[in-house]
Formats: structure tokens, sequence, C-alpha cells
């Protein structure tokens, strides 16, 4: 029995095929993804314009997010997969770029020309390795975020923990990134198939997301309001 092929042309969806409901709704739910993926970053890249601070960011983690989006759009483009099931990860990469610039332009000490071309380097080096990466070999390359990922994500949830505090971190964000994580998996599975390697790298991205959102939450609409509590009644009694 032939796998039912869904046409996504203008004709096609006029004409509505029942069986093709799950395609068009991830069709339509990755479109979604790939626009709100402009407006991911904004709130953070605006915080920190607005305070001129980067207090309580991880440079770490600002450093690992270029190559982490780099390798995952190098990967879904040499597949071939279509461009609403990883367009996010392109401009989400740009993005990134941005905030690494304004983190250097805002931190207290800067960092050091050293640091800088070690960063672009790694970034270059990156580049070059995933889009030359051999065709037997490029199951491989979601698989080589995993680390570069968990560091990036821990490295912020570890700050966040040690300093009690979440920075500019900004919610919006946060409920952003980790919406659109677990939207991806199922449009991948509906997509792209049950490519393990990439439904890994999303599951756990899922659950750092949440990790991360969790900690602003209680960082910033717990702790704070119960601090302010008690500090009302001790200037009470």
């Amino acid at each position: 029995m032939t796998e039912k092929v869904c046409e996504l042309d203008l004709a096609s969806v006029l004409q509505f095929d029942p069986d093709c409901l799950g395609t068009y709704a991830a069709k339509a739910v990755g479109t979604l993804i790939l626009v709100g993926a402009f407006a991911l970053k904004i709130p953070q890249i605006y915080n920190i314009y607005s305070t001129g601070e980067v207090v309580g960011l991880s440079p770490g983690a600002f450093y690992s997010e270029v190559p982490l989006s780099l390798v995952s759009v190098a990967y879904n483009f040499l597949q071939g997969n279509p461009f609403t099931s990883y367009g996010e990860g392109f401009i989400i990469m740009v993005q990134n770029l941005i905030l690494v610039i304004m983190l250097w332009c805002y931190m207290k000490p800067p960092p050091s020309t050293a640091t800088i071309l070690s960063v672009l380097a790694m970034f270059s080096a990156t580049t070059v390795i995933s889009l030359f990466m051999p065709r037997q070999y490029q199951y491989i390359l979601p698989l080589t975020t995993m680390p570069m990922m968990i560091y990036s994500r821990m490295a912020q949830i570890i700050a966040n923990y040690q300093q009690g505090t979440t920075g500019q971190l900004s919610i919006i964000t946060s409920i952003l990134q980790f919406g659109g994580s677990v939207a991806r998996i199922g449009t991948t599975i509906v997509e792209v198939g049950w490519d393990i390697s990439l439904l890994s790298v999303y599951g756990i991205s899922t659950a750092l997301a949440g990790i991360l959102l969790a900690q602003i939450i209680f960082y910033n609409y717990v702790k704070k309001p119960v601090a302010g509590d008690k500090k009302r009644k001790k200037k009470d009694d």
C-alpha cells in the first residue's frame, strides 16, 4: 500500500482532503513558528538595549546559542527538509548573533580581543564543518548540538540559581521558546518523519527551556512578592 502524498498548493488545500488534515495543520503551525521566530529574541534584545546592562546573563550561554542554531539549519538544509520545518532556526541564529554583539558592547569589563577572535573562529569552524560534512555522517550533526545545548542552557540555569535572579532574561522570549519547542516536536514528526536525531534534540531543548521558564516565574513572580511581604511585616512590627 503506497503512502498518500498530500499536495500543499492552493488548489489542493481548497479542495480539502480530510486525510491530509495532519499535514495541513503541521504546515500551518510550522509557518506560525517561522513568523513567531522574528519576535523570539526581540524582547531580550530590547531589555538589554533599554537598560544598557547584561547583568545576570551568561556569556557562555550566548556564545553556544549561535553554533546550536547554525548546525541545526545546516543539517536541515543538507537533508532537503521543508523550510517551514526549520526556518525559524535561521532567524534565531541571526538574532543570536545580534545578542552576542550587544553582549560585547555592554559587558563590564569588555571582553578581550582574544576572546572575541576565539568566538568568531568557533562560529566560522562550525559553519565550514557542518556544510561540508560527508552525507553518510550528516545524521551526527544534530547530535553534536546536544552537548552545546545542554551547556548553553545549564550555564544560564546555574547562573540564575547562584545569583538568585534571572537578570535581564525576558519571560516573553522564554514562553515563545518553550512553546515553539513543544510545537516543533509535532511538526517534525509530521513534516520530516521520525528523525530520532532531530527529535532527541528538540525533546531535550523543550525540557531545558521549561526549566528556564520556571526559574523566571519563580524568581520574578513568586520569590520577589514573598520577600516584599516579609519586609512590609518587619516595618509594621
